[in-house]
């Protein structure tokens, strides 16, 4: 009753069946066991967030990062938070860079780094990693997506259309597909 390692495999079977309430409650059973394990919280967080409820998720991201400063995938995915719900855009790319320490190669990374840098309008600097996370990941919508947008803040539309239209061939039911678009008219209108 009191096996960490039992409790996640438990809530990670329980969430590939669609048991979320279940995992959940698995996870929180496995951080009362071992508070001092990073992964339980990064676990239960990746659930909160598929539940909407990002708030929840940033706390449990914290209290990782409380346990393990350095832990990559807690600060990669508490400063994607932050980006994306208005938080602090210099905490999101602190937590961006120690991520970027711990994972190098990881394009998901580079993603969120680049996405840091845009919102703090640095265009040329989100532009260089943008295109690390292509380079790494050419299938993946949400980066070619955000390259599309760097590429348009740097005044070139060519790339920008091709980015943008790429992000829309990859996925045309990709979760930001309004918005690609709703881009790809502003570069028609330009």
């Amino acid at each position: 009753p009191n096996s960490m390692q039992a409790f996640v495999l438990l809530g990670q079977v329980q969430a590939a069946q669609g048991s979320v309430d279940k995992a959940i409650a698995s996870y929180q059973r496995s951080i009362q066991a071992n508070p001092m394990n990073v992964r339980s919280y990064i676990l239960l967080a990746t659930l909160e967030e598929k539940r909407g409820d990002g708030q929840k998720a940033q706390g449990l991201y914290l209290k990782a990062l409380q346990v393990r400063p350095d832990y990559p995938l807690a600060a990669n995915n508490l400063a994607y938070l932050l980006l994306e719900h208005g938080g602090n855009t210099d905490v999101a790319l602190s937590y961006a860079q120690v991520a970027r320490r711990g994972l190098p190669d990881a394009p998901f990374v580079a993603d969120t780094l680049g996405w840091a840098y845009f919102h703090k309008g640095s265009y040329g600097l989100a532009t260089e990693m943008f295109q690390e996370a292509v380079k790494k990941a050419p299938n993946d919508a949400a980066f070619q997506h955000h390259l599309g947008l760097a590429y348009q803040k740097s005044n070139d539309p060519a790339r920008a259309r091709e980015h943008l239209e790429r992000a829309l061939q990859i996925n045309p039911n990709y979760s930001e597909a309004a918005e690609v678009r709703k881009a790809l008219a502003e570069l028609t209108k330009g």
